[in-house]
C-alpha cells in the first residue's frame, strides 16, 4: 500500500518498499529460467508484512477504535488491493490458459482450469493439484497478498473487540516465532506460504502473524517516541544506510545471516529495527517524489512481474536465453523496465481512477 495518510507520508519507508519489490524480481528471475535462486531475498515478504502492520496501524487503528466497522475496513482494504490484484491475476491467466504448463495433466481438464481461474480472480487460494502445489498458479506472488488480507482482517477484529493490546500482540508474535523455529528445524527453510501443502500454509500464517503484529507494535513505539529518536543532522545518513542495509541483507551472502537461522534474526530483530528507524528518518526534500513513486509502483510491480516473466517458460525462449550468458544479464532489467512502465500506466489509467470511483460510490450508497 502507499505509505501515506492525510497527515504524513513516510518517504523512506516508500523507498525501502520499492527497493524490496525490485529485489523480489531479482529473486524470481532464475526460477523462471529453471535455475536455482540464491540468498534469502524471499525474506522481502516478511519485510512487507512488518511494514504493512506499521502502516495499517498508523492509518486505521484510531478509526477502528472510533467506530469503523470490520466490514467497512475490509471494503476499504479491498478497494485498495483488489484492482491491481485482479489485473495481475488476469494477466497471469493468459500463459496459464495458453498451456505453458500443459505438461501437467490437470491443466488439460477444462473444468479444473475454469475453477482455477475463477478462484484466482476472486483472490482465493487454489487448493487443488498443480505443479509444485502452488497456492496461486495464475500469479505466484499473490500468495503473500492473501496472507496480508488475513492479517488485516484479524487486526480489525481484535481492535473492534478491544483485544488488540500490546501484550496480546506480543504474545502472538512470540507464539509465531516459536512455531517458525519448530518448522525451521524440521524443514530447514523459512520460505513458507507459496504452496498449498498444509505445512506451507501453516508456515505462511506464522510468517505473517510474526511480522504484521510486530509492525503494529512498532507503530505504537513510534507514536510513543515522537520525533526524539533521530537528530536531524544524522537523519539523511541513516536513510542512506538503511537503503544499503536492505540491499545487502536481501541480495548478498553475509556470514551468519545468509543461512535460514540468520534469516530468523533478520525478520525478528533487524527488519523491525530498520522500520522503526526509517519511520523517524527524513530524506532530502528533492528525493521525496522519487521515494513516493517507488512506493506507489512497488505493489503493481510485485503483481505484474511474474506474469511477464512467464514468457521465459516458453522452451524456445528459455533455451535461447540460457545458451547466451549475455542475454541472461538483460532478463531482470528488461522485466523491470516493462513492469515499471506497465505499473505506472496501470496506476494512472486504471488503478487510481477505479479506486476513486469505488470510494465515491461507497460514500453515496
Amino acid at each position: 500500500m502507499s505509505l501515506t495518510s492525510e497527515k504524513h507520508r513516510f518517504h523512506l519507508l516508500d523507498a525501502l518498499r520499492g527497493m524490496a519489490a525490485v529485489l523480489v524480481v531479482y529473486w524470481h528471475a532464475p526460477l523462471y529460467l529453471g535455475l536455482r535462486a540464491k540468498h534469502l531475498t524471499y525474506l522481502a515478504v516478511d519485510f512487507f508484512f512488518c511494514l504493512s502492520g506499521f502502516v495499517i496501524a498508523y492509518t486505521y487503528q484510531q478509526r477502528l477504535e472510533s467506530g469503523m466497522t470490520v466490514w467497512a475496513f475490509v471494503k476499504t482494504r479491498l478497494i485498495r488491493l483488489y484492482p491491481v490484484y485482479l489485473f495481475g491475476a488476469v494477466l497471469g491467466s493468459v500463459p496459464l490458459l495458453a498451456g505453458h504448463m500443459g505438461h501437467h495433466p490437470a491443466t488439460r481438464d477444462l473444468v479444473f482450469m475454469a475453477i482455477t481461474v475463477v478462484t484466482q480472480w476472486l483472490m482465493l487460494p487454489h487448493l487443488g493439484d498443480w505443479p509444485n502445489h502452488v497456492l496461486y498458479p495464475a500469479n505466484g506472488p499473490s500468495w503473500s497478498i492473501f496472507f496480508e488480507v488475513v492479517a488485516n482482517i484479524g487486526f480489525a477484529i481484535l481492535v473492534r473487540a478491544r483485544k488488540a493490546s500490546s501484550t496480546v500482540l506480543a504474545v502472538i508474535c512470540l507464539a509465531s516465532l516459536g512455531g517458525l523455529l519448530v518448522l525451521l528445524r524440521s524443514e530447514h527453510t523459512l520460505n513458507f506460504g507459496w504452496s498449498n501443502d498444509a505445512w506451507q500454509i501453516g508456515g505462511g500464517l506464522l510468517r505473517v502473524f510474526l511480522s504484521f503484529p510486530m509492525g503494529v507494535l512498532l507503530y505504537r513505539i513510534y507514536r510513543a517516541l515522537g520525533n526524539r529518536l533521530l537528530a536531524p543532522a544524522v537523519s539523511t545518513w541513516v536513510a542512506v544506510g538503511l537503503c544499503c542495509l536492505l540491499l545487502v541483507l536481501l541480495q548478498w551472502a553475509l556470514p551468519g545471516l545468509s543461512t535460514e537461522a540468520g534469516g530468523m534474526l533478520v525478520i525478528s530483530v533487524i527488519f523491525p529495527l530498520m522500520i522503526l528507524l526509517a519511520a523517524h528518518a527524513k530524506v532530502p526534500a528533492w528525493a521525496n517524489k522519487g521515494c513516493a513513486l517507488l512506493g506507489d509502483l512497488s505493489y503493481p510491480v510485485y503483481l505484474t512481474h511474474a506474469p511477464l516473466m512467464s514468457v521465459f517458460e516458453v522452451p524456445r525462449i528459455r533455451g535461447l536465453v540460457l545458451s547466451h550468458a549475455s542475454l541472461q544479464l538483460w532478463v531482470v532489467p528488461s522485466v523491470l523496465l516493462v513492469s515499471g512502465v506497465l505499473s505506472f500506466v496501470l496506476l494512472k489509467v486504471y488503478d487510481e481512477p477505479l479506486r476513486r470511483w469505488l470510494r465515491e460510490r461507497g460514500r453515496r450508497s
